[in-house]
């Protein structure tokens, strides 16, 4: 029929026309997603109309499809029978009813555009949004990104290697672009805001490229920048420390620069115990237990012959505010200290760890663990007012701790006692301390700490002798106070 002027338009639309109403289910409610999901105009002469759906049950279904047809309502009962899976006609169906759902879908393409690249994807279909290709080659799925049927099995293999390798590439590639960017972004913010420390330092360490002591001494020198720093700091300052490698615990760009600065030391000679504990050191001071902790535990893997290693570790862990701290390790650590087997130049060391020991066991004594193989007549906690540690990173060094006491008498190796109670631990002129001075009850006034260097016993690229000083007072109390100098 020709629609060729409005007469014949408004006889189309009145002529009665046969349109699909509606489907019911009889007896299977597990009958669902029909398609088409809603009335539509059957074309004129059609001799054939499609409904398809999915069936969830085992058993058969019966439905009734609705028609009108001249304005009359005809109804059409059927059975559905349980389709066969393994049926070679399976596939057929299930792209039959794909193709159905795209033609209700393609009535508003942009709106259901995702929908449509989904099924015709999932099912192979073109659609306004797919295309057809015929790709044979590996080359030619990988130009159009496009993944091989699983059913090609080496080809799929191979186009997943090529994938993976792709993506570890791009993964190597941003990862030294990141690198590379960022290596110049903390350069500037270092240039810009600390300025002319920073400068100074870049233009002498080609001259000092080789000193440990250099790197050592301008390390401390931010270090100690950071922690003025952090008692004027500004909301800037704060939400740079927010977002500054958290996972160190970084304060500020100070004590990000002083900790770059600090490991170029490890640089110089990788397995030099005296290097790294002279790192460790420092961090300690600091409060960088996180990153004390990986040296000291390497310490402990090169140097295991040596007690100070596991005192050191020791000492660490129990010093860190980790909520998760292994109260077994550190215990373990103290007694290997206590109850291993050393050379005699470390002689007496077992002493002063046991001090530290039964610091830990009253700290903790509430965990039954860490008391198991202690004999109990060592277990005595010995409080005092005033505590000094002094280590060293060489062995085969002599250093002798000194103090002056309030009342001006000097305590030290051949001075063992004093006449307010001072004790001091025996003299170590070989490996690396720790002497010890005590004093359970003081006397009000100013305490002076000495260190006399007396003779160094080996050779030794790396540098002078660092020393740790611990200086507690209160000890093992409530109200204990630390502070910690390396010279």
């Amino acid at each position: 029929m020709s629609l060729d002027n409005a007469n014949d338009i408004v006889q189309w639309i009145d002529r009665p026309q046969t349109r699909y109403l509606n489907m019911n289910i009889i007896n299977d409610v597990n009958v669902h997603d029909i398609y088409p999901s809603h009335s539509i105009t059957l074309t004129l002469n059609t001799e054939r109309f499609i409904l398809v759906g999915k069936k969830s049950s085992s058993t058969s279904a019966n439905i009734a499809v609705n028609f009108i047809i001249s304005n009359q309502i005809h109804r059409k009962e059927l059975k559905i029978d349980k389709v066969d899976s393994t049926c070679e006609n399976y596939g057929l169906l299930r792209r039959l009813y794909a193709k159905q759902m795209l033609s209700e879908l393609s009535a508003f393409p942009a709106k259901n555009k995702k929908r449509i690249l989904d099924i015709g994807l999932k099912y192979s279909l073109v659609s306004n949004f797919i295309s057809i290709l015929v790709l044979e080659t590996l080359q030619q799925h990988i130009e159009h990104k496009i993944y091989p049927h699983q059913s090609r099995r080496k080809l799929y293999n191979d186009y997943m290697t090529c994938q993976n390798n792709k993506k570890q590439e791009e993964l190597t590639q941003n990862q030294s672009k990141l690198t590379a960017v960022l290596n110049l972004w903390q350069t500037l913010c270092s240039c810009t805001s600390l300025q002319t420390a920073y400068q100074i330092y870049l233009n002498e360490r080609q001259s000092y490229s080789k000193s440990p002591s250099f790197y050592f001494d301008i390390a401390s020198y931010f270090f100690l920048q950071a922690r003025s720093s952090n008692s004027k700091q500004s909301s800037i300052d704060a939400f740079n420390q927010y977002y500054a490698q958290s996972n160190c615990n970084i304060s500020n760009e100070y004590q990000y620069i002083g900790l770059r600065i600090l490991t170029n030391v490890l640089e110089l000679e990788l397995e030099s115990v005296q290097l790294l504990r002279t790192v460790a050191y420092k961090l300690v001071e600091f409060g960088l237990y996180n990153l004390a902790e990986n040296i000291f535990r390497h310490i402990v893997n090169l140097r295991s012959d040596e007690p100070q290693s596991f005192r050191d570790l020791a000492l660490l862990l129990q010093e860190s505010d980790s909520e998760t701290k292994n109260l077994v390790e550190i215990s373990d650590l103290f007694k290997k200290v206590i109850f291993g087997e050393w050379d005699k130049r470390y002689s007496e060391i077992e002493v002063t760890t046991f001090h530290e020991l039964n610091c830990f066991i009253f700290q903790f004594h509430q965990q039954q663990q860490i008391l198991n193989s202690i004999d109990n007549r060592l277990i005595r906690h010995l409080s005092v007012d005033l505590r000094i540690v002094m280590v060293w990173n060489t062995n085969d060094t002599d250093i002798d701790l000194h103090v002056i006491e309030s009342t001006g008498e000097e305590r030290y190796y051949s001075h063992k006692n004093t006449a307010i109670g001072g004790m001091i631990s025996r003299d170590f002129t070989q490996g690396y301390g720790s002497e010890e001075y005590l004093v359970r009850k003081t006397v009000k006034g100013t305490y002076i700490v000495r260190a006399k260097y007396f003779a160094n016993h080996q050779q030794t690229p790396t540098g002078a002798t660092t020393i740790m000083v611990l200086i507690y007072k209160y000890y093992g109390q409530s109200n204990q106070q630390k502070e910690i100098v390396t010279l």
